[in-house]
């Protein structure tokens, strides 16, 4: 069963991280557009504006996963503090929707990890997808977002995967 978790957690980290890839929110790219590793970043070319990077604000905590909203807002993690934060990259304001029950820290990388959404329903189930470090193990859960409120409402938690190993080190998600 443990192994079947590891397994299943894997293949859920590999499809978010899939998912999150996008021009614009919503729509995906397709993988032959996307920058290779293994080139050097000297141009922007196929995609302008892949190779910029702007500052849209400062964090005291260590900001994990992140995951844009069909608004073109954002949404990160904080690994320590366990907060999920709304940021609106336009104007710099940034709001916490609130605090991922059951979390803790392992004196290392557990906490608040991974950050994801179902890009293709979303809009219409509002289900924030994260793992996180519990007590006992790392797991994902979901929780639903109110958007009308700019918070989580962690009543709706749903635990999905229990049982992966956790560690005081490279726990990501």
């Amino acid at each position: 069963m443990k192994r079947l978790a590891t397994r299943l957690a894997a293949a859920l980290t590999a499809a978010m991280a899939t998912l999150a890839l996008a021009d614009a929110p919503g729509t995906a790219r397709a993988a032959d557009t996307l920058p290779s590793r293994n080139k050097p970043a000297t141009a922007c070319s196929p995609m302008p504006g892949v190779c910029t990077a702007t500052q849209v604000g400062t964090d005291d905590d260590v900001v994990w996963g992140l995951v844009t909203l069909p608004d073109g807002t954002i949404l990160y993690s904080e690994r320590d503090v366990q907060d999920i934060i709304h940021l609106d990259p336009k104007t710099g304001a940034a709001k916490s929707i609130g605090t991922v029950p059951n979390v803790e820290g392992t004196d290392g990388e557990g906490g608040t990890l991974g950050l994801e959404i179902n890009p293709l329903s979303f809009s219409s189930d509002h289900w924030l997808y994260i793992m996180h470090t519990s007590p006992s193990d790392n797991r994902i859960v979901r929780i639903r977002y109110d958007q009308a409120a700019d918070s989580m409402v962690t009543d709706s938690e749903q635990v999905l995967v229990t049982g992966i190993a956790r560690n005081i080190h490279v726990t990501v998600g």
